[in-house]
């Protein structure tokens, strides 16, 4: 090396060496996408599902759903409710896990932020569709520009 600008590109191509060998991404997300139109849509209709088949005394004779819907309706719910129930908490649950481990770790999110809790939580209750809010988020994130120090800025 015969100069400080040949170290400093040493040292930015052994960075991305070390960034790609520990499965990371030189993309960091800061901050939470709430969710809109069709994923909203997507929110509510699961949160209210997993609301509903929390008690399967919700769908008995007198119960709170029973007075709303028709009563072949509501056995066939009564019927499935701890499948559904249990099913979405295993699936949403592996979805969690997934993204704790897979994105919001090699996008750089903190476990003790905010952010990082917004997106498991969201996850939890949305699944695929905070995985496509995820990545459109990372995608729209520019790329941190190539800065020169001073002292290449005088070579």
């Amino acid at each position: 090396m015969t100069s400080y600008r040949e170290a400093r590109e040493r040292l930015v191509d052994m960075d991305k060496d070390c960034v790609t060998a520990l499965g990371r991404s030189d993309i960091t997300v800061r901050e939470y996408t709430f969710p809109t139109g069709w994923h909203l849509a997507l929110f509510c209709t699961v949160s209210a599902t997993l609301m509903a088949f929390s008690l399967r005394s919700n769908f008995a004779a007198h119960g709170m759903i029973a007075r709303l819907v028709p009563d072949a309706f509501r056995r066939f719910c009564w019927t499935i409710q701890p499948y559904l129930f249990w099913g979405m908490i295993l699936i949403h649950g592996a979805e969690t896990a997934n993204m704790a481990r897979g994105r919001l770790t090699k996008h750089n999110v903190n476990m003790h932020d905010a952010n990082y809790w917004k997106w498991l939580g969201d996850c939890f209750i949305e699944g695929v569709g905070a995985y496509d809010r995820f990545v459109e988020t990372t995608h729209t994130i520019p790329k941190p520009p190539v800065t020169y120090s001073f002292v290449d800025s005088i070579r």
